[in-house]
Parts: structure tokens; C-alpha cells; sequence
């Protein structure tokens, strides 16, 4: 499998192989199936280090992503948020590009 990923796309991406990678119950065999056979990605305009638009917080007030877009945002001082650092370490795992801990 190919992806093309843009914006919050590459990280839906990397949450969903994350994910697939840990299913290791023969009933989950099809999701980690995509871990396996994905063969490459390309991803553009990812916000790997965090969204830095509190815009975005007005878009999703009181709805149901609202939680994950919050996940998104970037520090004050610009640090990524914790959740798209874990992710990025969990991803590259999968990637084989990090040694577990």
C-alpha cells in the first residue's frame, strides 16, 4: 500500500498504523495486516510539531473533535504538543527508525 497524506490526514496516518501495529490478536490479523504491507507514504503539510492557529478551537467548539484538535496544538512557547510527540516517537517505531525503550 501507497498513502498521500496531507494537513491532518498524515496524522490520522500515523495514529492509524500505530494502532494497527500494536493488534496482534488473530481477530485484528486485517489491521495489522496494513502495518505490514503499507510500502510507503508521502505526507505534506503535516503538523508534526503542533497546530498554531487557536482559530481552529473556535471552528470546533462543543463538538465531538473538539478533544483532538486541542491534542493538536502547540505550547505557548512553541514545544509540540505531548500528543503528537508520543506519536512521532510511537511512528517511528513502527518505522522501524527507533529502537523501543
Amino acid at each position: 500500500m501507497c498513502f498521500v497524506c496531507h494537513s491532518l490526514g498524515g496524522v490520522v496516518l500515523k495514529e492509524a498504523l500505530v494502532q494497527a501495529s500494536h493488534a496482534i490478536l488473530p481477530e485484528h490479523a486485517t489491521q495489522h495486516k496494513v502495518t505490514v504491507s503499507t510500502l510507503s507514504f508521502v505526507m505534506m503539510g503535516v503538523p508534526n510539531l503542533g497546530l498554531r492557529h487557536d482559530q481552529l478551537m473556535t471552528v470546533v467548539g462543543g463538538q465531538r473533535n473538539e478533544e483532538f484538535v486541542r491534542n493538536l496544538l502547540a505550547s505557548r512557547n512553541n514545544e509540540p504538543s505531548e500528543y503528537l510527540d508520543c506519536l512521532t516517537e510511537d511512528f517511528s517505531r513502527v518505522c522501524g527508525l527507533q529502537k523501543a525503550p
